[in-house]
């Protein structure tokens, strides 16, 4: 019978390779869209979805590593898992900015456009706010983790 440790190593593992095969995507994604904008028409479309394309491509990067700490330690409340998602929470907050900040330096004609902020950009750094508050959330969950393993 498979116990709930194999059961989670098993669970982990195949989400991790999915987290890892969505980054190699994402990074084949970004090349792609950051190559048509230099290469082909200068439409500042492709060069946002390529800067979004990285920033996925890193978030599922780090969500694959948090994976695979899970997977070796059986433990989703250690320090180590906390700290990766206050940088995925960084990432992704800054993430909402930088192709607004870029807007302000290029675009399809050669003049600068003024610092253009949308919902999506909003959305994505609400999204690494969400990130954080649930990594303070893990914080608490190792707390009671540790008070527990130092009981049992």
């Amino acid at each position: 019978m498979e116990t709930k440790k194999d059961a989670l190593k098993k669970r982990t593992k195949s989400d991790m390779i999915i987290s890892f095969f969505v980054a190699a995507f994402m990074g084949v994604a970004a090349f792609s869209q950051i190559e048509s904008y230099f290469m082909g028409g200068k439409d500042i479309l492709n060069l946002y979805n390529g800067i979004y394309s990285v920033i996925l491509c890193g978030v599922c990067i780090i969500l694959g590593l948090i994976l695979r700490e899970v997977q070796l330690n059986g433990k989703p409340f250690t320090k180590k898992i906390i700290k990766m998602l206050r940088i995925i929470a960084f990432i992704v907050i800054i993430g909402g900015f930088v192709p607004a900040v870029v807007s302000i330096f290029v675009s399809s004609d050669g003049a600068t456009h003024s610092f253009h902020f949308d919902v999506i950009n909003f959305a994505f750094s609400a999204l690494g706010v969400m990130i954080g508050i649930i990594s303070e959330m893990f914080v608490y969950g190792y707390e009671l983790q540790d008070d527990n393993d130092s009981i049992a």
